[in-house]
């Protein structure tokens, strides 16, 4: 390689330290010979600049810096022969090399890429799922498992490898388990299933005539569950899923294939009917020891289990479960939801079950928790992908984000029970459970089969409808009466848009009876109270009947109707079920047809006592009515104090947001407040008191006009409705 200089710059300095320089002539000619022309060969030069520097004096003697790598000009060597020779001892000063200097380099040449061996058409096709699939959003999906079955189908008529042939047979398994979760009507479907079963049969024969591919039996053993579930009969399905758990899995081992197929086992077991699977679930109280993720998921499968079969096991177990997470904020995204979903299992308990004073503490405790755990679930960062290049990720399906905290929304607005406030819990959380659905939901992952869309959309579906049943509820117990029809009209429109409609016609119903009942429209409550009964009945839903049976008899009690006959056996069964939604306010029905004062306080008290731990301020308000009306004639001072008292309740139901001003006799719950005012006027007169009973009339006349008022709209919304149908 050789550095040409073009021109001399100033010299360095004497002292510059530069162990590979090399003496140069002292003098050169002013007019120094042409260089003789030298043949190069062809080569690339790459220009180098060097920072400039000043040029020195002409008679300065200049110098030639170089390097053992470097070769002089051969001009510059032959114009003197006298001068001495550059390896000479004289000592000169050295200059630096000129500014621009060129590089000549060899060209490399590019290696020569190979072309890539061909693909095996067998490979080829066993890809083609992977390449075509789309999630089952997507318009071409029908169309993508129609070429996914059609790839699989032709590979397997190829001559293949038992290896290639296994896979083959697995892929076949996995596209025809999609096609039947599809649920499509084209010709090409028929007999999709007998394939597939037949393939997996041919499957693991090929696994026991080979015992290197012995790991092919777990999932193809899995697919054989699978395809028995969705095709049946049961009773297949549980002796191959109990085969499958038994050989597979072993009850000490700490692998997680075992805890795959135990969850498998479980899973497949908690799809079926609850009296199919019940003598089916004693391995779940035995758990093996291994990962904190799957132990947690078979905690959670058992808890399903017993908040349907064993309510009275499931505190212990679930507070277990709940004091084995860390902190909410530094879980990951899988840890998180399945907390979230043992909050919600626990406030469905709870709130179903009979109210004691640690369990309610532990209840409100869940409830205050609860918002920063969903802010936790939507920020929460997706798990991190494997680090390690033969790693398998393992993938537990979970709801996503969107169903999981709606529903969580829903069954804590259900379990606040608590309407009374500026802001109340039960409207906050049914209006926050609402605004996720006006937000777009992320797209499904592509191993959604078109069933489990289509499931989930429908469970979104009844979640917002529910949530909007709740804002009508706390919209009739605070007295916005306006309100609760127009959310109810929402309702109405979003079933019927959603086909919906046949499936909520009781509940519907049902709000419909309570509304008109709340505004003293007597005519129109009774029919919609028998025809929520009615519908109730055919649809065999128990909750929405006997709610139906309960609201109609607690109109015929306030209209003074002899009802004793016919409420007996029905206030008696619904007294002593299991459901405490229904238990609560059965008591305070039978304390009203009570014929003995004692029994009527006794079941008051109960009422009380289990309204005031729940905090549910609504059935108070009812309770302490009736306490009142008991003591209006025989000790007033406690009338007196439960009218007190039920007065501030009235108020706080239905209370003004904050800022708002509006006189404190035009706001709160209309009628109750109404009959709690005329009573407390009553006593201020029989004591004596005329000023306070005076001020009290005034407040009365202002809660008359209020209720008239409000009648007079909903029977104008009522009559607009009817011709609306009618027409």
């Amino acid at each position: 390689m050789a550095l040409t200089p073009s021109r001399p710059p100033a010299p360095w300095q004497a002292s510059s330290p530069d162990p590979l320089m090399f003496p140069t002539p002292a003098k050169r000619p002013a007019h120094p010979a042409p260089e003789p022309e030298q043949q190069q060969p062809a080569s690339k030069r790459r220009r180098l600049t060097l920072e400039r520097e000043p040029e020195s004096d002409a008679s300065t003697s200049t110098s030639t810096r170089t390097t053992p790598s470097m070769i002089v000009a051969g001009s510059q060597m032959a114009h003197d022969a006298d001068a001495p020779s550059d390896l000479s001892d004289t000592p000169m000063t050295p200059t630096p090399l000129k500014d621009t200097f060129y590089v000549s380099e060899v060209p490399l040449e590019p290696p020569e890429e190979k072309p890539p061996p061909p693909l095996p058409d067998a490979l080829l096709l066993l890809m083609i799922p992977q390449l075509v699939l789309e999630p089952p959003s997507s318009p071409n999906y029908v169309a993508a498992l129609y070429v996914s079955w059609l790839a699989m189908r032709r590979c397997l008529r190829m001559d293949l490898t038992p290896e290639v042939e296994l896979r083959a047979l697995t892929g076949q398994a996995e596209v025809a388990l999609l096609v039947l979760d599809a649920a499509v009507e084209e010709p090409w479907v028929k007999g999709v299933a007998d394939v597939a079963e037949n393939g997996i049969t041919r499957g693991l024969q090929i696994v026991k005539q080979h015992p290197t591919l012995a790991y092919y039996a777990s999932p193809l053993s899995f697919l054989q569950v699978r395809l028995a579930v969705l095709r049946g009969p049961t009773k297949r399905a549980l002796n191959l899923s109990r085969q499958t758990h038994a050989e597979y899995s072993q009850p000490n081992s700490t692998s997680d294939a075992s805890w795959l197929h135990y969850l498998h086992h479980s899973h497949v077991l908690s799809t079926l009917a609850p009296s199919q699977i019940t003598p089916q679930l004693g391995h779940l109280a035995t758990p093996p020891r291994v990962d904190p993720l799957f132990t947690r998921i078979h905690s959670v499968l058992r808890l399903t289990y017993l908040l349907l079969h064993q309510p009275e096991d499931f505190p212990a177990e679930c507070r277990s479960l709940l004091s084995s997470f860390s902190d909410p904020s530094a879980l990951q995204a899988s840890d998180a939801s399945l907390l979230l979903i043992t909050q919600v299992l626990s406030l469905l308990h709870s709130s179903s079950s009979p109210a004691t004073s640690d369990s309610c503490a532990f209840h409100s405790k869940l409830l205050d928790s609860l918002p920063a755990l969903l802010d936790d679930i939507l920020s929460a960062s997706p798990p991190p992908a494997p680090k390690a290049s033969k790693t398998v990720p393992i993938l537990f399906p979970s709801p996503p984000k969107k169903l999981l905290l709606s529903l969580a929304c829903l069954v804590a607005a259900a379990a606040s029970r608590d309407a009374s406030g500026r802001q109340s819990k039960r409207g906050i959380w049914a209006a926050e459970g609402l605004k996720l659905f006006e937000e777009e939901m992320d797209e499904l992952p592509r191993w959604y089969s078109l069933k489990e869309k289509k499931a989930l959309e429908k469970q979104l579906h009844e979640v917002r409808a529910l949530l909007l049943c709740e804002l009508i509820s706390v919209a009739i117990m605070r007295s916005e009466f306006q309100e609760a029809k127009k959310h109810l009209d929402s309702l109405e429109l979003y079933t019927s848009s959603v086909d919906l409609f046949t499936q909520f016609s009781p509940i519907i119903s049902l709000l419909h009876g309570r509304l008109a009942h709340s505004v003293f429209s007597v005519s129109r409550a009774k029919d919609c109270y028998f025809l929520a009964s009615h519908l109730a009945k055919e649809q065999d839903d128990t909750g929405i009947r006997l709610s139906a049976t309960l609201d109609l008899l607690g109109l015929k009690l306030g209209l003074g109707e002899d009802v004793q006959v016919d409420s007996e056996d029905l206030l008696l069964k619904l007294v002593d079920c299991n459901d405490e939604n229904l238990n609560e306010p059965a008591r305070v029905f039978r304390a009203i047809a009570a014929k003995e004062i004692h029994k009527s306080k006794q079941h008051l008290k109960f009422a009380l006592d289990s309204a005031t731990l729940r905090q549910d301020n609504y059935l108070r308000l009812l309770v302490l009515s009736i306490t009142a009306s008991h003591y209006q004639l025989t000790k007033a001072s406690r009338a007196v104090s439960a009218l007190q008292a039920c007065r501030q309740l009235c108020l706080s139901l239905g209370a003004p947001p904050e800022g708002e001003k509006k006189p404190t006799s035009t706001y709160g719950n209309a009628s109750i407040g109404l009959w709690v005012g005329e009573k407390y006027a009553e006593l201020l007169q029989r004591q004596g008191k005329d000023k306070q009973a005076k001020k009290q009339e005034g407040i009365n006349h202002a809660l008359r006009e209020r209720w008239t008022r409000d009648q007079e709209e909903m029977a104008r919304l009522f009559a607009v409705q009817q011709e609306e149908i009618t027409a």
